[in-house]
């Protein structure tokens, strides 16, 4: 889960949720401002070349979705269904 990263995850929510609404938060003001600077220092050392600094300042990627209505409730003949 961890070695996922932000466009993995994105298209694994796009994938399985279409119109899905992803929103990344990073710390709060104070703290990503430190961070962002920290960040800055080891990008002038040639370090975390590999990662983007969403990937590196996002605390929480959230997904909204709603699932679609029904055929039945959007005024839609549902298809038939079939059992074994």
């Amino acid at each position: 889960m961890n070695e996922w990263g932000l466009a993995q995850w994105t298209e694994l929510f796009e994938r399985v949720c279409p119109g899905v609404t992803i929103s990344l938060e990073p710390h709060h003001d104070e703290f990503d401002q430190l961070l962002r600077r920290e960040l800055g220092e080891l990008r002038s050392r040639g370090e975390v070349a590999d990662y983007s600094d969403e990937e590196l300042l996002t605390v929480n990627c959230r997904a909204a979705w709603r699932k679609p209505a029904e055929p039945a409730l959007r005024g839609e003949v549902a298809p038939a269904r079939v059992t074994a």
